[in-house]
C-alpha cells in the first residue's frame, strides 16, 4: 500500500495484481511454493477471496485494483510461490465461481487471465471459447521470457486486449546500447506482430547485475547505474500515451 501510494503521487492511476499462489490452505498440497493446484473444494472461496481483494482496496485504502490475475505463470511449478492452472480449470474457475461472484459482489476489477511464462494463448482458449467464462475475461496476458513474439488469433478475435505482463533477462546486464536497441525491437514486434495493448518489464531498479531491471543499484557504494533500455523503452512508454492507437502505414517508394 505504502509503494502504491508512492507510486500515485508520480502520477500512477492504474494498478494491476496478480496471484501467484492462492493461501496455502486452499490447496492441494497445502503449500503456497512448489506448485500445487487449487483444491475444487476452494474454487468458491477463491472467487470471494479476489472479490473481496478488490472491493477492499476501493473501501479502506481509496486504491481502485484497475485489473486482477487470478494466476502468474500457472504453467511453471516454482521453488518460489506458485501455482498450477490447466485451461480447464481456468474454465471451470471463472465460469461457475468467479463470473457470478463478481457479478454479486459488484466487482469492478477487470479480470486477466493466462499469464503463461512463455508467450501463447492455449491456456486459455477452453474458457475464451465457453459463452459464460469468455465473456468475463478482459484481458489476456502472458510472458514473454521464451523471446517467441507471435498473434493470439484467438484472443483477439474475441475482442481482447493483449498484454505481455512480465519480461527481463537473467544474463549479465549490459548497460549498452545493443541492450537498448534488443528491447525496444521486442516492443515494438509486440505492439506489432503479437497487437498488444499494453507491454511491462520486470523491475524498475534491482541491486542485481543483470537485466532483470532498468537501473541497477550498487548497495555498498549507495549509487545507481540507468542503462541505456531505460531510454530506448521510454521513446514509447513515455511518448505514447494510454488510449492513444496505431495508425496502418505501407513502406513508401523511392523509385
Amino acid at each position: 500500500i505504502w509503494f502504491m501510494r508512492e507510486a500515485e503521487k508520480r502520477g500512477t492511476d492504474r494498478f494491476v495484481s496478480t496471484v501467484w499462489s492462492p493461501p496455502a490452505w486452499m490447496k492441494e498440497n497445502n503449500s503456497v511454493i512448489n506448485g500445487g493446484k487449487l483444491s475444487r473444494d476452494y474454487y468458491q472461496a477463491f472467487a470471494e477471496y479476489l472479490a473481496t481483494y478488490c472491493n477492499g482496496y476501493a473501501e479502506h485504502h481509496g486504491l481502485e485494483i484497475y485489473a486482477i490475475s487470478p494466476a502468474n505463470e500457472p504453467d511453471y511449478v516454482a521453488s518460489y510461490s506458485s501455482a498450477e492452472w490447466s485451461t480447464f480449470s481456468f474454465k471451470t474457475f471463472i465460469k461457475d465461481h468467479l463470473a457470478p461472484t463478481f457479478d454479486a459482489m459488484d466487482v469492478q476489477c477487470k479480470v486477466i487471465v493466462g499469464v503463461t511464462s512463455a508467450w501463447e494463448e492455449k491456456i486459455v482458449r477452453v474458457a475464451l471459447r465457453d459463452p459464460i467464462a469468455g465473456p468475463r475475461i478482459d484481458i489476456v496476458a502472458a510472458h514473454a521470457y521464451a523471446g517467441i513474439v507471435q498473434p493470439f488469433p484467438l484472443a483477439a478475435g474475441a475482442g481482447k486486449r493483449i498484454w505481455q505482463t512480465e519480461v527481463s533477462d537473467f544474463h549479465p546486464t549490459d548497460p549498452g546500447m545493443d541492450s537498448g536497441l534488443r528491447w525496444a525491437k521486442m516492443m515494438h514486434e509486440h505492439m506489432t506482430i503479437a497487437q498488444t495493448n499494453a507491454w511491462f518489464y520486470w523491475w524498475g531498479m534491482t541491486f542485481k547485475d543483470d537485466e532483470e531491471a532498468l537501473i541497477n543499484l550498487n548497495l555498498d557504494e549507495q549509487t545507481y547505474d540507468i542503462n541505456k533500455r531505460l531510454w530506448t523503452l521510454g521513446n514509447t512508454a513515455r511518448f505514447v500515451r494510454p488510449g492513444w492507437l496505431r495508425i496502418e502505414a505501407t513502406p513508401a517508394s523511392y523509385e
